[in-house]
């Protein structure tokens, strides 16, 4: 799959507005009860002040999503850096048959 393929493909799983469209994800979601949102909501949490300590100008979208529904309530999608070829350590060796060189 080409690099270009892969990175449509996960630029498709979220729409514009920043929601999930993967199929399915959703459907098991079931809304939180008042309870459930006043225990989030009683949190130790500045969100303001979080965000700037951690030098966050926004959240993710959507915008319209309030703080602890994101953080308790909502599955996400975020893709951290993608890396490929051989990533183990240590590197592999190979040695060649005829001239005893190997590489690693």
């Amino acid at each position: 799959m080409s690099r270009r393929v892969l990175v449509h493909l996960l630029a498709s799983m979220k729409d514009e507005g920043g929601r999930i469209t993967i199929e399915g994800l959703h459907d098991r979601i079931v809304p939180p009860s008042a309870a459930k949102i006043a225990a989030a909501r009683a949190l130790p949490l500045d969100p303001p002040a979080d965000m700037e300590k951690m030098g966050i100008a926004r959240l993710d979208a959507p915008a319209d999503r309030p703080f602890w529904d994101r953080l308790m309530f909502h599955p996400t999608l975020t893709i951290n850096g993608l890396h490929g070829g051989y990533g183990g350590c240590p590197a592999r060796r190979w040695r060649n048959a005829t001239s005893g060189w190997s590489s690693g």
